[in-house]
C-alpha cells in the first residue's frame, strides 16, 4: 500500500459528518458547496482544496442555491511519518496543515488555472496508480509525483492565503501537534489533563487554551472524539460493541454507548447493524 491513497469520492445532496483520523487534502473541482469544519462554516464557490487532520470534523453538502456541476471530489490521504520522511529543512511538506492549525485558514481558494495545475497532477498520480505496483520505476514514480503534488498545495496555500508563522506561534503549534500524536497513539490508555501537562510539561490550563485555539475542541474531547470515530472502524470490522468498548479505552459500555450516540445518532449496535446490511 502506498503512503499517499487518493481516491474520487461520490457528491450526493449531503455528506454525512465525519471525524476524520488522518492528513488529507480534499480538491473540489466546481459547483458551490457548504462547509464545516470545527463547527466553522464556509461558502465554497469556485475550486478549493480543503484541508484536513486528525481530529477534524468535516461535513460536505451541494449548495441549495445552486446546482452542484461537478458530481465527485478528489480525497488525497497522506501518512504524515512519510511526509516527514520526505521533507527537508527547506520543504517542510506538512507546512500547510502546521499553518491551518494556527491560523484557522481550512481552505486553499483556486483560480481557475491554478484549478487546472492541481487536476492535471491528481490525473497523472491516478494514471500511475491503476499501473501494476511491482513493475520496474511505478512505486518510485508514484512517490514523486505525490511528492510534488504536495509542494504545489503548499506553494498554493502560501500564495494564496499570505501567512506568516510567528516564533511563538510555531512552539505553540509543536506543542499542541506532540499532545495530539500523542493521544492518536494511545488513545485506548487512560489519559488525563494531568498527565499531559506533566508529560508535556505544560500548565494545564494553557495547553487546555492553545489546544482548544488550534485544534477546535479540548483535548479530552478529542481523545473522546478520537476513540469514537476508532470505534466506528472497529465495528464495521466485525466485532462486538462489549470489545469495541474495550479496544478505544472506555470505561464501561453505557458510557461509550451514550457517548457514541450523542455523536452519530444511532447507537453502536445500531451502526453496526446500517454498516452491514449497506455492505
Amino acid at each position: 500500500m502506498y503512503d499517499v491513497q487518493l481516491q474520487k469520492r461520490q457528491i450526493g445532496i449531503r455528506v454525512e459528518r465525519e471525524l476524520i483520523n488522518k492528513f488529507c487534502a480534499i480538491f473540489l473541482h466546481d459547483g458551490e458547496y457548504e462547509l464545516s469544519v470545527n463547527e466553522k462554516h464556509y461558502s465554497i464557490k469556485q475550486p478549493s482544496i480543503v484541508l484536513l487532520g486528525p481530529g477534524d470534523f468535516f461535513s460536505l453538502e451541494a449548495s441549495r442555491q445552486k446546482a452542484t456541476l461537478s458530481k465527485t471530489y478528489d480525497e488525497i490521504d497522506f501518512d504524515d511519518q512519510w511526509m516527514e520522511r520526505v521533507s527537508d529543512s527547506g520543504t517542510i511538506l506538512m507546512e500547510c496543515f502546521t499553518h491551518k492549525q494556527i491560523s484557522g485558514l481550512h481552505c486553499i481558494l483556486l483560480e481557475e488555472d491554478q484549478a487546472e495545475v492541481v487536476k492535471e497532477a491528481i490525473e497523472e498520480i491516478r494514471k500511475l496508480d491503476e499501473r501494476k505496483k511491482d513493475e520496474y520505476g511505478n512505486a518510485l514514480a508514484y512517490k514523486l509525483k505525490t511528492a510534488e503534488l504536495l509542494i504545489l498545495i503548499n506553494r498554493l496555500y502560501r500564495i494564496n492565503n499570505s501567512f506568516i508563522l510567528t516564533n511563538k506561534a510555531l512552539v505553540v503549534s509543536d506543542a499542541v501537534q506532540r499532545v495530539s500524536d500523542y493521544i492518536r497513539v494511545n488513545y485506548w490508555d487512560e489519559i488525563s489533563i494531568e498527565m499531559l501537562s506533566v508529560m508535556f510539561r505544560i500548565n494545564r490550563n494553557l495547553l487546555c487554551k492553545q489546544f482548544k485555539e488550534l485544534m477546535g475542541v479540548s483535548p479530552i474531547q478529542y481523545l473522546i472524539n478520537y476513540r469514537l470515530s476508532s470505534a466506528c472502524s472497529f465495528l464495521e470490522q466485525g466485532f462486538s460493541v462489549e470489545e469495541t468498548c474495550s479496544k478505544v479505552g472506555f470505561s464501561n459500555l453505557p458510557h461509550f454507548s451514550k457517548s457514541f450516540k450523542k455523536r452519530y445518532g444511532v447507537s453502536p449496535s445500531q451502526y453496526q447493524g446500517r454498516r452491514i446490511s449497506k455492505d
